[in-house]
């Protein structure tokens, strides 16, 4: 019984955490690196991977 809300509750809450911790990057990250010719992918590898590294660790304790 106590299983089934943290099996359909778990992943939407993963969901809106993860979207507030993207919310919470700086925007003047990836302009810069857009300035510098970086492309969606290099945004997301170099960029937002590494910054999100503790929040999937949060989210994996949780």
């Amino acid at each position: 019984m106590l299983i089934l809300p943290i099996v359909t509750g778990g992943p939407i809450f993963g969901i809106f955490l993860l979207r507030s911790f993207f919310e919470s990057i700086p925007k003047d990250y990836f302009e810069a690196a857009q300035m510098d010719g970086a492309h969606d992918f290099k945004l997301y590898y170099h960029i937002a991977l590494p910054l999100c590294i503790p929040i999937m660790g949060t989210l994996a304790i949780m």
